[in-house]
């Protein structure tokens, strides 16, 4: 899985997370109760800005399974990638 996090300030009790729903299989339910996790779909994380992503404090890319994701999966992440 990879993760892209921000420092956390010690005090916060919960930070957010983003979660790109196309690879998604089990990662944001290992978070804990302390993540305020929201998924997006691929059409969703396309129509993004860079202002949307930056309220998140941790964007993670699951592995999309056993198999690992299929280039089809990571073409959105590919094509966004500058934003």
């Amino acid at each position: 899985m990879l993760l892209l996090a921000l420092m956390l300030n010690d005090a916060q009790a919960h930070y957010s997370v983003l979660v790109y729903g196309p690879t998604e299989t089990t990662e944001s339910t290992l978070l804990g109760s302390d993540a305020l996790v929201t998924v997006w779909d691929a059409t969703q994380w396309a129509a993004a800005t860079t202002s949307d992503f930056e309220v998140y404090q941790l964007i993670l890319i699951p592995e999309g399974g056993c198999d690992g994701p299929t280039s089809s999966e990571l073409q959105t992440l590919y094509d966004t990638r500058a934003t």
